[in-house]
């Protein structure tokens, strides 16, 4: 861990409540505060701090996309030209108003902005592309890469030792 790392000011106490929840989020404050040898009451405490201090910034369960019917998962990189605020400020809004796209991220390299989307078929990727993302003011390029095969998924954070 770097110096003055934002970490440093939770104890192994932190972490280990933080690992746990990583784990499994449906824990009880009863079984987590087993888990990690404290009594209930300072367990929930230490909770609700990390959650106020936005170290845990929600509870959520991993759902199989494939089980619900989005059997594709498509990676697609855009390229604005020109650059303006403006087209990509309506990206951002697209992006947050859309469910179908997991992940976003503005980038560095050959691409501005990469996208992790899900879809029940090819056919909805395309739609995905031609009627959601192509209507965007400055797209020049898209580019999109198909899984193939999940290797590994996971929300899960490397923590401190």
């Amino acid at each position: 861990m770097k110096k003055n790392a934002p970490t440093e000011s939770l104890d192994q106490t932190d972490l280990q409540l933080m690992r746990h929840l990583q784990d499994d989020g449906r824990l009880s404050n009863a079984k987590l505060a087993q888990r990690v040898a404290l009594s209930e009451t300072p367990c929930w405490h230490r909770l609700r701090k990390l959650e106020s201090e936005g170290y845990i910034q929600g509870y959520q369960a991993m759902l199989d996309r494939r089980k619900l019917g989005l059997g594709e998962l498509a990676f697609i990189s855009l390229n604005f030209s020109p650059h303006t605020a403006e087209a990509f400020e309506a990206l951002e809004k697209l992006v947050e108003a859309n469910d179908q796209v997991l992940t976003c991220h503005r980038v560095t390299g050959e691409a501005d902005f990469v996208m992790m989307v899900v879809a029940e078929d090819l056919d909805s990727v395309r739609d995905f592309i031609d009627k959601v993302l192509r209507t965007l003011p400055n797209v020049a390029t898209v580019r999109t890469s198909l899984s193939l095969r999940e290797v590994k998924f996971s929300s899960k954070l490397p923590l401190p030792a």
